[in-house]
This record gives structure tokens, C-alpha cells and sequence, in this order.
């Protein structure tokens, strides 16, 4: 248990920053293609929130704002799975010793 656990913890931030990215390219082909703004197909508002978390630092959809972000939730992750199975596991991928 202890071990899935560790494993969406330590997934989660690379499919949070995996999601941030689709919604900027869907942003990009959306407007170079159609001209299609993104917030007709969505509320930006709503898209935003999703995509922030809820943490109100982030104003915007800009990279100066969602860095910080990201790199703090990433460290905090590391550290409850360095609580919950003794190493951070910042990269997944790689095996748990148990």
C-alpha cells in the first residue's frame, strides 16, 4: 500500500506539469489554426483554477507564476515520500528499494 502510495505521490507533479502543458499547446493550435480563443471552448477562470490547484499565487497562466509553484509542490511531495518510504523519489521512474 505504502508502495502505490508512494508512486502517485511521486507521479503526480510530472502529470500536473504534463496537463499545464496540453492546455498550452491546445491554447496554441486552437489560436494558430482556427483563431479559435481558448476561453470560448472554456472558462478561463475555471481552466485556471484547475490548473492552479486552488493556490492562490498564481494569477495568470504564465510561467513566472506557475514555476515557484511547481517547484514547491514537487519538494513537498518529495518529502512525504521520504517520510512514507525513506527516499524522496523526485524521479519515479526509478525503483523503491524495499
Amino acid at each position: 500500500m505504502k508502495k502505490r502510495l508512494s508512486n502517485l505521490i511521486g507521479w503526480f507533479v510530472y502529470g500536473w506539469v504534463g496537463v499545464i502543458l496540453v492546455t498550452d499547446v491546445l491554447r496554441w493550435v486552437l489560436w494558430n489554426t482556427v483563431g479559435l480563443p481558448l476561453h470560448l471552448v472554456v472558462r478561463e477562470d475555471t481552466l485556471l483554477s484547475l490548473l492552479s490547484l486552488g493556490i492562490g499565487l498564481i494569477g495568470n497562466n504564465t510561467f513566472k507564476e506557475f514555476f515557484p509553484v511547481v517547484v514547491s509542490v514537487w519538494v513537498v511531495c518529495g518529502l512525504i515520500n521520504y517520510v512514507l518510504v525513506g527516499r524522496a523519489r523526485f524521479f519515479p521512474w526509478r525503483k523503491v528499494d524495499q
